[in-house]
């Protein structure tokens, strides 16, 4: 009973892999598992190995992973660090978020990377937490080009 929790997490299941035959573009998102790469067209995880990333740009991502993890668990919780939490997970200039902005830089040297922004459910932005400008439609979501952030704003299509 429970132990499951102390064990080291499954695989990822086959149907929740990229099977794009190119992947154009690349989400940083963390979803409580330990590879937070997804593809912006299908959104499911991209392995490393398909992005052809180097054993530097894999540890910076999973430190960044770990790192916003941490933060989005304290969130998750509800507890004591709650707000603290969200306020780290919605300022543009915390240490959690500027990791995700080098991390999107340094992949953007070889494909496009999107740092997903954290949101609260129902929650909308139209403008990027960065820069102000407004956000445009990319990918089924709302991102800002020039600050490679992507918002989950949900669409009605």
């Amino acid at each position: 009973m429970g132990n499951h929790r102390l064990q080291p997490p499954a695989p990822t299941p086959a149907d929740e892999l990229c099977e794009c035959l190119s992947v154009t573009a690349v989400l940083l998102c963390y979803a409580l598992v330990p590879n937070p790469l997804r593809c912006a067209t299908c959104n499911k995880e991209v392995i490393p190995e398909k992005l052809r990333l180097t054993a530097a740009q894999i540890e910076m991502v999973a430190g960044w992973n770990n790192f916003y993890g941490s933060v989005y668990r304290l969130w998750l919780d509800s507890g004591e660090y709650e707000n603290w939490a969200k306020t780290e997970l919605n300022t543009i200039a915390s240490p959690v978020n500027q990791r995700g902005i080098k991390c999107c830089e340094t992949l953007s040297e070889t494909i496009p990377v999107y740092l997903w922004w954290f949101q609260e459910y129902g929650e909308r932005r139209d403008r990027c937490p960065n820069c102000n400008h407004r956000l445009i439609a990319a990918f089924n979501w709302d991102i800002c080009e020039s600050c490679r952030i992507l918002v989950p704003n949900e669409r009605l299509e």
